[in-house]
């Protein structure tokens, strides 16, 4: 973050698209559990809240029911996980991820 301030003269930076699939696969050893979704999560935002210029956007809210085949490309195995990036799931349910962020708003805004 330090390198990222410097390049840009101190403004304020933005990260933008980060985040983490929960989708397990059926291939052993690959593939994101929720928890792993959440840590992720938490682990970028413990580093964010070190710099106070610093804001971010989540990569995808909700995640998808279908996905369109003129958005998303490429084998299966890419397409699957790009399903499960979203903080809520597709029954409106939210994932432990969303809890993590909604924590951290919450403490910005009291600071």
């Amino acid at each position: 973050m330090e390198k990222l301030q410097f390049i840009a003269c101190d403004k304020p930076v933005l990260i933008t698209g980060f985040g983490l699939p929960s989708f397990k696969s059926f291939i052993p050893g690959r593939g994101h559990s929720e928890t792993d979704q959440a840590n992720h999560y938490q682990e970028v935002l413990e580093v964010l809240e070190q710099h106070e210029s610093t804001a971010f956007i989540s990569w995808t809210l909700y995640d998808f029911p279908k996905l369109p085949g003129n958005v998303f490309g490429g084998p299966f195995w890419r397409k699957k996980p790009q399903k499960h990036f979203g903080l809520i799931k597709t029954d409106y349910r939210h994932k432990p991820a969303a809890k993590i962020i909604s924590n951290w708003c919450n403490r910005q805004s009291r600071d």
